[in-house]
């Protein structure tokens, strides 16, 4: 929009536009650095440190960079870490010990694993983290509870794992923006009175816990004329002629 402006402000003029390259253009070449944004940091060496780089048969190269970088633990860093803080996880490695745990497995760095998956230990910023990546993230883009419950189980494990898709319940961004998922319905329309009993009705079915005699849905059949209603025990097994 702005070059569009601009466009619309040159047109009934007739500009020459004559290019600056950038160590020309020092002016707009600097406003266009941020400092905090520069990775170099430029320094004089002290002589001192010169001559001892000398003696050590050491010197630097021409245009070379500098910079520095803080590594941070990896997760598997931060599990191993809280490992010991978990009851659950300590009773597995004791069953692991005489034999009674053959889904699990322990590393050479004491890391738990169930099957191909990390056992990830009760500490709620380690597990926050897990799943705000899970869900959260560009590449996640807020998946549904059941997407994101099978891309879990992919990679972690803990007690109670499925609890996780809560997460997804209190999501503000998803309760905001997000379309509900299910099929439209179908076309609602008027159902027509009849002038004579029992002349005409409407049924349903409604599925239920099976009982003890096999039953698992009810046979609703409603009068169109007096709405009278009449529940019917029936099996969703059945035919229509046995309906009938």
């Amino acid at each position: 929009m702005r070059r569009r402006r601009w466009l619309e402000l040159i047109k009934d003029y007739d500009p020459e536009i004559h290019y600056h390259p950038g160590k020309a253009n020092v002016v707009a070449y600097a406003l266009s650095r941020k400092s905090y944004a520069n990775m170099a940091l430029g320094f004089r060496m002290p002589p001192e440190l010169c001559e001892e780089f000398e003696s050590l048969n050491l010197g630097f190269l021409s245009h070379t960079t500098m910079a520095a970088f803080e590594a941070e633990p990896t997760l598997e860093e931060e599990i191993n870490k809280y490992r010991k803080e978990d009851e659950k996880l300590r009773e597995i490695r004791e069953s692991l010990k005489k034999g009674e745990a053959p889904d699990f497995k322990e590393d050479e760095q004491g890391t738990l694993w169930y099957k191909n998956r990390i056992c990830v230990p009760k500490v709620d910023n380690i597990r926050k983290l897990i799943l705000s990546e899970a869900h959260d993230t560009a590449y996640s883009i807020h998946h549904g509870s059941t997407k994101m419950y099978y891309d879990l189980k992919e990679r972690f494990w803990w007690p109670g794992m499925k609890r996780a898709t809560e997460y997804v319940a209190v999501c503000d961004t998803c309760q905001r923006v997000k379309a509900r998922t299910p099929r439209p319905g179908g076309i609602v329309a008027t159902i027509e009175g009849s002038r004579m009993e029992m002349g005409g009705d409407h049924y349903g079915f409604y599925r239920l816990p099976r009982t003890r005699k096999g039953y698992n849905s009810i046979w609703v059949v409603v009068d169109r004329l007096t709405k009278v209603a009449h529940f019917i025990p029936v099996n969703t097994t059945y035919s229509c002629a046995r309906l009938a």
